[in-house]
């Protein structure tokens, strides 16, 4: 998910609306939403 969201964030991957939403998270703001997503059952 974190590779994923800089991806976005950076342009690297197609995006309809995920890269201007990714563009607003920094790197440890990004980390902390895999970690929520990952404790996630």
């Amino acid at each position: 998910m974190v590779a994923a969201m800089q991806a976005y964030r950076g342009g690297q991957r197609p995006a309809t609306v995920m890269d201007r939403i990714a563009k607003g998270f920094s790197d440890d703001e990004i980390k902390a939403i895999a970690a929520w997503f990952a404790a996630q059952r």
